[in-house]
């Protein structure tokens, strides 16, 4: 007979194989959300000349996005195989126009027939390289990628190239290199599509200021989730869970999803990490119902789960020696403000949730030193800053602490329980 504690570690298993914060999502079943995004970048491929571009925050699914693309490749009818190669890298700092290159040509097979000897009957052999080998020494320029994706299209339906990363390329010289590719595979109709993909607020960020090849690119943004796409994710999992667990089902109630939502903060990671920890609570009690006071008790040891960095920068943004400090309470008030489509937010939008933190009235001279030192050396920085003295707007660095500040600040009892019936609503 299985014990007690063996039986709630199998299950405990299953969970960490469908809530993943730790990882993009590569597998069908798991994806969730972004639907828009998904239709656009997938329409992409079946239209001759175009290719895309893929920006947003850190952290809100982008990766992903990519990852599970191939899934979704359109066919003409259902019985049809639909002869696509995907080859997908990841740039770095490091990387040269022509080393780039090679790396996705390395990823690209190269199938060779060779003929079979006189005299003999059996099949001709059929050997498999790359392209990358194909090119040899030959120093790699658009027009070369350019021959080389003609070649290895004409062999399959397609080639669909994925960078990912490509905030990463500090060359400028890369930037310019691949505008220009762009912008020859799409005048000569190349069937290959080539999808980039980065942090950042626009395009030009990634690729500059070049308009013929913007006109090439379909430019997909990345916001961040919804509650309702957050709760797509949570009752994704739950399925698959029960799919793969036999003698024990969890189900989320609406109070559930919606305080969830809340403190994910639109953000997939910690919509997997909270819903993971939730489902160990439930696991761990047997109690198969996953309500508000499930997710409330699994906070602490979802913040376990957070990167030791975040904490640690976490700290050090409102470390001070004087105890009547309010770093911490407006720190958390900014995670809580409601800010635009970037994550930019105005003082004026700190001062109500502070006031709620702190449960008297604030006026923004109050606070406004500490928005100021939040981006500064001393305190991270962990906030960026931009626009003049009157029209100053705020954003955190790394938008996953904004996350982690809310769930602290609910640890440590400065933000209230929130009161949401639901997750269908986009998080504050």
């Amino acid at each position: 007979m299985e014990k007690e504690f063996e039986r709630k570690l199998r299950r405990s298993l299953i969970a960490k194989k469908v809530y993943t914060p730790a990882a993009p999502i590569s597998r069908k079943t798991l994806f969730a959300g972004r639907h828009d995004q998904l239709t656009r970048a997938v329409s992409v491929i079946t239209q001759p000349g175009r290719h895309a571009i893929v920006f947003g925050e850190r952290g809100v699914g982008k990766t992903s996005l990519v990852s599970v693309l191939h899934y979704f490749y359109p066919t003409a009818s259902p019985d049809e195989e639909l002869k696509i190669w995907t080859a997908r890298v990841n740039a770095n700092a490091d990387h040269t126009f022509d080393s780039l290159w090679r790396e996705i040509f390395g990823r690209i097979p190269l199938i060779q027939d060779e003929q079979t000897p006189a005299g003999y009957t059996s099949e001709p052999r059929t050997t498999v390289e790359s392209y990358a080998e194909l090119v040899g020494d030959t120093p790699i320029t658009p027009s070369v990628v350019e021959n080389l994706l003609n070649h290895a299209a004409a062999r399959s339906t397609a080639i669909v190239v994925v960078v990912d990363e490509f905030d990463r390329v500090v060359n400028p010289d890369i930037r310019r290199l691949m505008a220009d590719t762009i912008k020859t595979l799409s005048d000569h109709t190349v069937s290959a599509t080539l999808i980039i993909v980065g942090v950042a607020d626009t395009v030009e960020e990634l690729v500059g200021e070049h308009q013929s090849v913007q006109r090439a690119l379909e430019q997909i943004q990345m916001p961040r989730m919804s509650g309702e796409e957050i709760s797509e994710i949570i009752t994704g999992g739950i399925t698959a869970f029960n799919l793969l667990c036999k003698d024990f089902k969890i189900s989320i109630t609406d109070e559930g999803k919606g305080i969830l939502a809340f403190f994910a903060r639109g953000m997939p990671s910690f919509a997997h990490l909270i819903g993971l920890n939730a489902a160990l609570e439930a696991i761990q009690r047997e109690k198969p119902e996953i309500d508000q006071v499930c997710v409330l008790e699994s906070m602490e040891n979802a913040l376990k789960g957070v990167e030791h960095s975040t904490s640690a920068a976490y700290q050090r943004a409102i470390s001070s020696a004087h105890k009547t400090n309010l770093y911490r309470q407006v720190l958390t008030a900014c995670a809580l403000a409601s800010g635009d489509e970037m994550g930019f937010f105005a003082a004026a939008d700190v001062r109500e949730p502070l006031t709620d933190i702190l449960k008297r009235p604030v006026d923004i001279p109050t606070f406004m030193n500490h928005l100021d030192e939040f981006c500064s050396e001393k305190r991270g920085p962990i906030l960026q800053r931009k626009g003049e003295m009157r029209n100053r707007r705020f954003r955190f660095i790394d938008p996953m602490m904004e996350a982690y500040v809310v769930m602290r600040g609910f640890a440590d009892n400065i933000v209230p329980i929130p009161k949401q019936s639901d997750g269908t609503e986009k998080p504050d």
